[in-house]
C-alpha cells in the first residue's frame, strides 16, 4: 500500500472509529482489522456491519485524496 494511501485510510479512521487505525494495519489479517473496527466503532456506527464501516473509511480516504490532489 502507498504511504500516502495508508495516511489517508488512518485519517478517515478517526471519524468512523474511536481510535485511529494503527501505523501497521496493513499488515494485519482481514479478521484482526474487522475486530480492531469492531472493538473501536464509533456509536453512530454501532449497528453497522464492519464491512461496511471500513468500505466507508476507504471511501472517505479516496473522496478526500481526490478533493485536495
Amino acid at each position: 500500500m502507498k504511504k500516502q494511501k495508508k495516511e489517508d485510510i488512518i485519517w478517515a479512521s478517526g471519524r468512523h472509529l474511536t481510535t485511529y487505525l494503527p501505523d501497521n494495519f496493513d499488515k494485519w489479517p482481514q479478521d484482526k482489522l474487522y475486530s480492531f473496527i469492531e472493538d473501536n466503532i464509533c456509536e453512530q456506527y454501532e449497528y453497522w456491519d464492519r464491512e461496511d464501516v471500513w468500505s466507508e473509511i476507504c471511501d472517505l480516504a479516496d473522496s478526500m485524496r481526490r478533493h485536495t490532489s
